[in-house]
C-alpha cells in the first residue's frame, strides 16, 4: 500500500511540475535553450520548441550608379552581333551538311555503274530513252548519248523535243572526242565517234 501511495504522490508531483510548466511559471523553453540535450524531451512533452532560424538581415539597398545609356546600347549591340555571327556560323554548317548529304545522292556513277546503265539503254527503245534523257541534267544526258552507238544516238535525238535534242548536240561538238582503242586501218575513213564528258 506504501509503494501505491508513493507512486501516486511521484506522478501528482510530476503532473503539478507539468502544468506549471505547460502555463509558464517554470521556463521550459530557458531550460531547452540552454540544455539542447533537453531539447528533445521538452519537444516531445510540447513545453518546448525549437529555435526558429534567425531572420536575414536586411540592409538598405545602395543606390546604384547613374546607368549611362550610350553604355547599355554598345553592350547590347555587342551581344547582338555576337548572336548574329554565332547564327552565321550555325547556318553555314547546316548548308555545308545538307551539301554533304545530297552529294552522294546527286554524284556521278562510277565506271561499272555507268557501263551497265549504257547496256540497259541499249535495249531499250528511241523513244523511251528520250522520255529518260528529257528529265535529267545536260551534262549527263551527253554523257550517256556518248557511251550509245552513233545509230542508237540519233534516234534518241531524233525523239526528243527539237530544242532539248539543239542543246544536248551542241552540247557533244564541244567535248573532246575519247582516245581510240585501236589505230585505224590504213586507207580507211576515221569513223567519229560520239565524245565522253
Amino acid at each position: 500500500m506504501k509503494a501505491a501511495i508513493g507512486i501516486f504522490v511521484f506522478v501528482l508531483i510530476l503532473g503539478v511540475l507539468y502544468g506549471l510548466a505547460y502555463v509558464g511559471v517554470i521556463p521550459a523553453q530557458k531550460i531547452a535553450d540552454g540544455n539542447p540535450s533537453a531539447l528533445p524531451i521538452l519537444k516531445a512533452l510540447r513545453l518546448a520548441k525549437s529555435k526558429p532560424a534567425p531572420k536575414p538581415m536586411l540592409t538598405a539597398a545602395l543606390p546604384s550608379p547613374p546607368v549611362d545609356p550610350a553604355k547599355n546600347m554598345a553592350a547590347e549591340q555587342a551581344s547582338l552581333d555576337a548572336e548574329k555571327t554565332q547564327l552565321d556560323a550555325e547556318r553555314s554548317q547546316i548548308a555545308a551538311s545538307q551539301a554533304q548529304a545530297a552529294a552522294p545522292q546527286t554524284g556521278s556513277l562510277g565506271a561499272d555503274q555507268h557501263q551497265k546503265l549504257i547496256g540497259i539503254y541499249s535495249t531499250m527503245g528511241p523513244d523511251d530513252l528520250a522520255n529518260i534523257l528529257a528529265h535529267i541534267s545536260d551534262r549527263e544526258a551527253v554523257q550517256d548519248l556518248a557511251s550509245l552507238d552513233e545509230k542508237k544516238a540519233g534516234k534518241v535525238l531524233a525523239a526528243l523535243p527539237p530544242a532539248r535534242a539543239a542543246r544536248l548536240s551542241e552540247l557533244m561538238t564541244g567535248v573532246t572526242p575519247p582516245t581510240q582503242s585501236a589505230p585505224p586501218r590504213a586507207g580507211a575513213q576515221p569513223r567519229l565517234k560520239t565524245p565522253h564528258l
